[in-house]
């Protein structure tokens, strides 16, 4: 058994850069159908481009639940891992650069004293 609801939506352009969202429009009382409700539901609604299936997962003994407040928390501390990792990789860049810059430098000071050597002589 699923416990499921239809929901109507629809889209519109979020911003620029993500293209389209959906917004929810209307949805009916959460039910429980069968697996064989549940599959036939599923492909009428696939049909029906206006209607899209949501499917309850709280009702599976595994399922965590969990609070928006929690899911907030989980995305600031990604971001902020991403913002670090991202500060590591130009730190390596830039530790990269000096490197090839330095090694870049003592082969030109071995040429400019091998040229003084030619020349001078």
């Amino acid at each position: 058994m699923k416990k499921i609801a239809i929901i109507t939506s629809k889209s519109i352009i979020a911003d620029y850069d993500s293209g389209y969202s959906d917004i929810v429009t209307s949805i009916s009382d959460w039910s429980e159908v069968s697996d064989e409700d549940y599959n036939l539901l599923r492909m009428w609604c696939g049909r029906n481009n206006s209607y899209s299936l949501l499917c309850r997962e709280d009702v599976h003994e595994n399922f965590i639940p969990r609070l928006v407040s929690e899911f907030t928390i989980l995305a600031k501390a990604e971001k902020k891992r991403e913002e670090q990792e991202k500060i590591k990789r130009e730190e390596a860049k830039q530790q990269r650069e000096l490197k090839k810059r330095t090694k870049t430098e003592q082969a030109e000071r071995k040429l400019l004293e091998a040229l003084k050597q030619k020349f001078e002589a």
